[in-house]
C-alpha cells in the first residue's frame, strides 16, 4: 500500500501513450527479472494515445519476472490545462488504485490487481525512468510518496493543508 502526491504545474502537453510518458517518480531497476522490477511509477501522458487531449495520470508497477501491471484515468477524463498549479495524488490501497486531483477522485478506480513483488535491484528516480532520460514537461513543487494508502478524507485534508488555503476544496 502506498499514497503518491504531488504539487505541479504542468508545461507541456503529455506526450502519447505508449510513447514517453510524464514521468513522476518511481521505484525500478533495469531489467525483466523479478529483483529489477518496477514496485511504482505515477505517470501522465494523453489518454487518447495520441498526443492530443484527453489527458491522464497512470500507475504501473510489475510482478514475477517483470509481468506488467497498470491502471489509467479513462480517456472521458482530463488533466487542467497547462500552467495551473495542481495536486495530484495516486493510492494504491489493496492493490487496488485511485487517482485524484486538487482532493478529489480523478476518474475511477480499478479493479484489485497484482501485487507488487521484487524489486531488489531498484532505483528510485523523480522525472525520469532508470535510463535517466528526461521526460519531464512539468514542474514540480512538492513530492510525496506515503508508505500507506491514504483515505479518501486523508488525501483531501492533505490538499487542504497545502493548496487548499489558496485554491479551496
Amino acid at each position: 500500500d502506498m499514497t503518491i502526491e504531488v504539487i505541479c504545474q504542468l508545461d507541456n502537453t503529455p506526450p502519447p501513450a505508449g510513447t514517453v510518458t510524464n514521468l513522476i517518480a518511481r521505484y525500478t531497476g533495469a531489467g525483466e527479472l523479478e529483483v529489477d522490477n518496477t514496485l511504482y511509477s505515477m505517470e501522465l501522458f494523453s489518454t487518447a494515445g495520441t498526443g492530443n487531449p484527453p489527458y491522464g495520470i497512470r500507475a504501473f508497477w510489475e510482478n514475477g519476472a517483470g509481468l506488467d501491471n497498470s491502471f489509467s484515468t479513462a480517456n472521458n477524463v482530463s488533466l487542467p490545462p497547462i500552467h495551473n498549479l495542481i495536486f495530484l495524488a495516486q493510492r494504491r490501497l489493496g492493490n487496488v488504485v485511485q487517482n485524484f486531483i486538487n482532493g478529489v477522485p480523478f476518474g475511477a478506480a480499478s479493479a484489485a490487481l497484482n501485487a507488487a513483488t521484487g524489486g531488489g535491484n531498484g532505483v528510485f528516480g523523480i522525472g525520469c525512468p532508470a535510463s535517466a532520460t528526461i521526460t519531464e514537461r512539468l514542474v514540480m513543487m512538492s513530492l510525496k510518496i506515503v508508505p500507506s494508502g491514504l483515505t479518501d478524507l486523508q488525501i483531501a485534508a492533505e490538499y487542504n493543508r497545502t493548496l487548499g488555503p489558496a485554491f479551496g476544496l
